[in-house]
């Protein structure tokens, strides 16, 4: 199986932001190394880090 990123937003309204920061966190305890966390900011922007790791998706 390929590894996945997870886009979560931690920004904006304080309690959504904490509640998809856990969510998110939970999903990597439970999966370890298929997924990660991305910033879904860094694709407009072409941080090439993410950019590197969506294309060997």
């Amino acid at each position: 199986m390929k590894g996945k990123i997870i886009y979560a937003c931690f920004g904006g309204f304080s309690n959504t932001g904490i509640a998809t920061a856990i969510a998110s966190m939970e999903a990597i305890k439970q999966e370890g190394e298929k997924i990660c966390i991305g910033c879904l900011a860094a694709i407009p922007n072409n941080v090439e880090s993410v950019k590197g790791k969506m294309m060997h998706q």
